[in-house]
């Protein structure tokens, strides 16, 4: 992949404000700074405009570059309202829901502003929404992850490992992971930042769905969730506990996020790490039998959790009538008892999926999905 591509995409993901983007734009001939971020922007521009990449025999290039240029753009119109109101430069974070108790965290690098009542309990810890203090608009919403117990330290800093192994390589897949922004301690405990990450976890979104995700849409669902794990095994990573609440859809864009990487292992035939969690509805046989992680483990898991999403029973695998059998059979396919049988290649079993949405669905196109 192109390296100044990956350089800018790195740039792109991990930017809080178009300060970050485009600096100060400050010129050493004293032009204006509409004319500095104009100059700027066409500079960055060449270096991820998507018909350089057109013919690029890497789709994930391609993709990558389309993104890329997609946060680019984005930059330069928040970029231009500040230069038209005055307020470049400043990075008033939006407050938390007036009567929220806060308090400030500072770390090495930033300084938030954080609710004092967590917004969930999560399997490892308490999340606390929060502001990025040098943060602008949108992109200063922040969520923090707490270890429950200093004994959990170990599982927040696997999840920083892990996320940190594959962000290393800009992708198509990125847009799918969680972005580690930061992380700190408190008192004897580890925490992460995280940005936060507007979308519906799976459990909510099967409440607002009482019949379940039509199959139309899980059909989707499930293909951007393989794409996530298969990049994540190309890279040695098996996520060890997907499951409904560790995967986020956004409907208005098709979306969809794999969160909580806690219990990841990192090349387990060579490390010889195993499991660290077991779910009783969505952890593959192999967990409990103490065996070892492989990539079908979290097909098995995949398969589960659309189950669920489907409005299906995920310890049966029963589905409603109304799912398609071409989609049923993946599914059953996926959630085999035993590894060795079940499905091996999460690229594979995405590759069925586009066959049988087109089959059943006609040629792929956006439809508006609506909770």
């Amino acid at each position: 992949m192109d390296p100044g591509l990956v350089q800018l995409y790195d740039a792109l993901v991990g930017a809080m404000g178009p300060e970050d983007v485009f600096g100060t734009l400050e010129t050493a001939d004293g032009g204006s700074r509409d004319e500095a971020l104009d100059a700027t922007f066409r500079r960055l521009a060449r270096a991820c405009h998507p018909d350089r990449f057109h013919g690029s025999s890497d789709p994930d290039e391609r993709d990558v570059a389309g993104e890329a240029f997609r946060r680019l753009t984005s930059f330069r119109g928040r970029a231009e309202v500040k230069l038209a109101n005055g307020t470049w430069g400043q990075r008033d974070a939006p407050d938390l829901p007036a009567g929220e108790e806060t308090m400030e965290v500072k770390t090495a690098r930033k300084t938030y502003r954080v609710a004092t009542r967590p917004f969930v309990e999560g399997d490892v810890g308490p999340l606390y929404r929060g502001t990025c203090l040098e943060g602008d608009g949108p992109d200063s919403r922040v969520v923090l992850k707490l270890a429950r117990e200093a004994e959990d330290n170990d599982l927040v800093r696997n999840e920083a490992r892990v996320l940190g192994r594959l962000k290393g390589t800009p992708s198509a897949q990125s847009k799918h992971l969680p972005v580690l922004l930061d992380q700190f301690k408190s008192g004897d405990r580890n925490g992460v930042v995280l940005r936060e990450i507007d979308a519906f976890d799976g459990t909510t979104l099967r409440e607002k769905l009482p019949a379940g995700v039509p199959a139309e849409h899980a059909a989707w669902i499930l293909a951007r969730l393989l794409s996530v794990l298969g990049f994540a095994h190309s890279k040695g990573v098996v996520h060890g506990n997907v499951e409904p609440a560790h995967v986020m859809v956004h409907p208005p864009d098709h979306n969809v996020f794999v969160i909580d990487w806690t219990a990841a292992v990192v090349e387990p035939a060579r490390t010889g790490e195993g499991f660290r969690t077991l779910n009783e509805l969505y952890s593959p046989p192999e967990v409990g039998e103490r065996k070892p992680p492989v990539p079908a483990s979290d097909l098995y898991s995949a398969g589960k959790t659309m189950v669920t999403l489907l409005g299906g029973d995920p310890a049966t695998g029963e589905l409603p009538a109304s799912v398609p059998g071409r989609l049923a059979r993946i599914l059953s396919f996926m959630t085999l008892p035993s590894p060795r049988q079940r499905a091996q290649d999460a690229w594979e079993i995405y590759r069925e999926v586009g066959l049988a949405r087109e089959e059943l669905y006609g040629p792929h196109s956006f439809v508006e999905f609506r909770v």
